[in-house]
């Protein structure tokens, strides 16, 4: 993940990557099976989420700290999908363990969450992607092996 900020990211800024980012990749799932949508606008919005994306990798550390801090508050899809989605292109650190066993909970607490979790392994960069998808897999928890089974037949639609 990138981080070369010289000073902390304004935080509404940030919040919007994140408020965009979210929303607009859980409802693109169903967007793609909408008959009323073209190629050209599903294009259009696979390209806004890259954008938001890459905003957030940006901030590291910093949105994965805002991140999380949302989940808290909402405990939703998007905040799932972001969470996630940061995590799995950090740098491994012990305040990012941290987050991810935080993660971990969620995602077993509640079957809607393998969704925006498996979301989170499509977007994710190619050279990561397999590297949690895999982790997932082999661990204990059911849950998180359907988000990798889920990800596994939906790596081609996102990349």
């Amino acid at each position: 993940m990138l981080n070369n900020l010289f000073r902390p990211p304004v935080l509404a800024v940030l919040q919007q990557h994140m408020d965009e980012a979210g929303f607009a990749t859980v409802n693109r799932q169903a967007d793609i099976w909408n008959p009323v949508y073209e190629k050209e606008d599903i294009e259009h919005t696979h390209e806004r989420i890259r954008a938001h994306l890459e905003g957030l990798e940006v901030a590291g550390k910093h949105a994965i700290k805002l991140a999380f801090e949302l989940l808290e508050k909402w405990e939703s899809d998007n905040e799932i999908f972001l969470c996630a989605y940061l995590l799995n292109n950090a740098e491994p650190s012990e305040e990012n363990h941290q987050y991810y066993l935080t993660l971990v909970e969620y995602i077993e607490s509640d079957e809607e969450f393998i969704e925006p979790a498996s979301l989170a392994l499509t977007w994710a960069p190619i050279d990561s992607k397999f590297v949690m998808t895999k982790f997932w897999w082999e661990s204990s928890s059911e849950n998180l092996k359907a988000a990798a089974f889920n990800a596994m037949l939906k790596f081609e639609l996102a990349n």
